[in-house]
């Protein structure tokens, strides 16, 4: 069922449950995506740490995808701006070096600037969410 949802383009997370994980099945299962392999019998508070680590990874995930599309669009902004004033201006380069490094202060956020912002809040974001899991995994053990 996994690897039917994977080919249609869905990237569901799975944790597979099973009585008899052997090295064949255990490396199979991993080649198709799933996230953790529990072997029956189990403790329920190991399934419940598995699935709060699933949940991380996930959300980990879709903080990077967010990270990478703000990047894209900070390029983009860039090539555009390039674009449109190096003709004009024959120093452009050292006026946008010069404005990035002054402070915002009272000054409006530009588009530029907030891209900039969000990519800084949501690294911020993905460092937290690291650094607990890594807390969720040492207490696993």
């Amino acid at each position: 069922m996994l690897a039917t949802l994977q080919a249609l383009g869905n990237e569901i997370p799975a944790i597979l449950l099973s009585g008899n994980i052997d090295k064949d099945s255990a490396i199979a299962a991993n080649n198709r995506g799933f996230f953790r392999l529990i072997e029956k019998p189990f403790e329920p508070s190991h399934v419940e740490i598995c699935v709060r680590e699933l949940l991380q990874e996930a959300k980990i995930r879709r903080i990077r995808d967010e990270i990478r599309v703000q990047v894209h669009r900070l390029t983009e902004i860039y090539q555009a701006m390039r674009l449109v004033l190096e003709d004009r201006l024959p120093n452009f380069q050292e006026i946008l070096d010069e404005t990035l490094m002054e402070s915002t202060g009272q000054h409006e956020t530009h588009r530029f600037e907030k891209v900039i912002l969000d990519i800084e809040s949501r690294l911020d974001d993905l460092l937290k969410l690291e650094r607990s899991t890594e807390r969720l995994r040492r207490s696993r053990h």
